[in-house]
């Protein structure tokens, strides 16, 4: 392990990481679309939905009520939030056979198409979805296929996938499809709404990676209520919402020099230091945008009517907020009046709700990366992996902050902490964290545990096979170290902030190409650091350049 005044190497520690325990959760977050889209007056994209009717939907949530019942009340309630100008179209799967292994030929090229993409006819979609029956297999790999053919090449579009099932299909995998799509049209977003999978593991795993790979996100909906709003949220995706990534093209974590870049015209407003740390305001017109020591920390939109993704705002109650986002949770900013939601499960983004007093009712709301508590192992299957950190910790962080946004951290000696259960170390130099690594290392029973366990990057999670990495973290480079057996890819971003994935399996000299074989190997560990702190100078200027 690195030690104070020392440069970090990286080998030692990824490979040094403890035993796994913990529950399988799904890494969901809201579904988000970036910034630059085209789309209707209404700011809505061309927008294809994917309707899962396969066999498992006649499971009921309650007692009369099946899946299926519920997910067409979700996608008419979903459609009617929609305006007259959405280009809208409509896919099932499952209708046409059974699921007896005789009919699984048919079953699996049993794609439907309700409605083609057209300007929305609510009447004529709302008799089609109403007339759908569950019955058969579920080819979600084809019918993304499909859904991808019904959208203009080449312009933006979204694909949203609601679905409560594993692909009974592959292969090829459905998240494979999903990153084949997405390379050939990167403005198209392939967003899931994964509904009762709460305790099906490898439903959770499929749902989350065809989300990230596809250039959108997965979210879980457990009951009625968050089908409805979650699915709503991925129909209705724009860039004047509040959502887990930001608000009109700034987003959450973005350095000064970034948001410059994406909004014409700022002004800073603000320039203070307060406990240490460097806050800066600016106006950007529609709104202010407050970083805190570079990155940006709040957004609050000009406009007080502005909603978030699932379309809560001012005078909505907070019976409806909390049946969808939960019950408030611990921040570093509460004050009297003010309650602040989890935008989406594991991440440190919450939305900050002003309410009236006397009707309970939203006054304002603000999105910001204020949640820095609560945060256990056992929810470390939702954690996210990005550039700044994983799950609650973000580099940059002092010892105390960042034991405190994960309890479970254990200091092991001077400038090295753990999450043994989880396989985390989290290593700091001059009192503020610089490197944070989680390894898929085996547990006392001597199998590594699932991936399910741990955080994701993008829907990527350890266990997968890193042939989506070039798709989902574009750009990267790839190094191969025979001795240890075992392959790296790359990837930084313009902070200096550096995600390194590792790979079980090397590259023998002359045979094929690093690129041609880690796609093939399993993932292991994964590193997020900052880079300028933890590389020499020589390895820094050659990744950075």
């Amino acid at each position: 392990m690195a030690r104070s005044g020392t440069k970090i190497d990286r080998g030692q520690w990824v490979a040094k990481l403890g035993m796994l325990t913990g529950a399988a959760l799904l890494a969901a977050g809201l579904l988000t679309a970036p910034p630059a889209q085209a789309a209707t007056d209404d700011g809505i994209p061309p927008t294809v939905i994917i309707l899962d009717a396969s066999g498992s939907m006649i499971r009921e949530t309650s007692p009369g009520v099946t899946r299926m019942d519920v997910a067409k009340q979700a996608t008419i309630a979903a459609l009617e939030a929609l305006s007259q100008n959405a280009e809208v179209g409509l896919l099932v799967f499952g209708t046409g056979t059974g699921n007896s292994d005789a009919e699984r030929a048919s079953g699996c090229q049993d794609v439907k198409t309700l409605s083609s993409l057209q300007p929305m006819d609510l009447g004529s979609l709302r008799a089609s979805v109403n007339g759908v029956t569950q019955s058969g297999f579920t080819p979600i790999g084809p019918a993304l296929g499909v859904a991808m053919s019904m959208l203009p090449p080449g312009q933006p579009g979204n694909i949203v996938l609601i679905s409560d099932g594993v692909d009974t299909c592959a292969p090829p995998t459905s998240c494979d499809v999903a990153a084949d799509l997405h390379r050939e049209n990167p403005l198209v977003n392939i967003n899931v709404v994964a509904f009762g999978v709460d305790q099906d593991e490898e439903a959770q795993q499929q749902m989350t990676c065809i989300g990230g790979v596809g250039g959108g996100t997965a979210v879980a909906a457990s009951n009625p209520d968050e089908l409805f709003a979650r699915l709503k949220a991925a129909t209705l995706n724009d860039a004047t919402v509040l959502s887990a990534r930001g608000f009109h093209g700034v987003q959450l974590g973005m350095t000064f020099s970034e948001v410059r870049s994406n909004v014409d015209d700022i002004r800073i407003i603000e320039s203070t230091l307060r406990n240490g740390v460097r806050i800066i305001v600016i106006d950007c017109g529609w709104g202010t945008v407050e970083l805190h020591d570079d990155r940006v920390y709040a957004i609050t939109p000009a406009d007080e009517t502005t909603v978030t993704a699932e379309r809560f705002g001012p005078g909505s109650s907070r019976a409806s907020l909390e049946a969808t986002y939960g019950a408030p949770v611990a921040s570093d900013d509460e004050a009297p009046g003010t309650a602040i939601y989890r935008a989406q499960p594991g991440s440190p983004v919450g939305y900050r709700v002003t309410y009236d007093p006397t009707t309970d009712t939203v006054r304002t709301i603000v999105v910001c990366r204020c949640i820095i508590g609560s945060s256990s192992v056992i929810d470390a299957g939702l954690w996210q992996i990005d550039f700044d950190g994983i799950g609650p910790l973000t580099l940059g962080m002092t010892e105390s902050e960042a034991s405190a946004a994960a309890p479970d951290l254990t200091k092991i000696r001077d400038g090295e902490w753990q999450i043994l259960e989880i396989g985390l170390s989290a290593v700091f130099h001059d009192g503020t964290l610089w490197s944070i690594s989680v390894s898929r290392a085996p547990s006392s029973f001597g199998e590594s545990i699932s991936g399910a366990f741990l955080p994701n990057a993008r829907g990527i999670r350890l266990g997968n096979l890193s042939g989506n990495l070039g798709a989902v973290f574009p750009g990267g480079m790839y190094r191969s170290y025979v001795v240890a057996g075992w392959t790296q890819y790359l990837v930084a971003d313009r902070s200096g902030h550096l995600i390194t994935f590792t790979a079980d399996g090397a590259s023998v000299y002359g045979d094929e190409s690093i690129e041609n074989t880690m796609p093939g190997l399993e993932l292991t560990g994964v590193t997020v650091e900052d880079a300028a702190r933890t590389l020499s100078a020589a390895t820094h200027a050659e990744i950075f350049g």
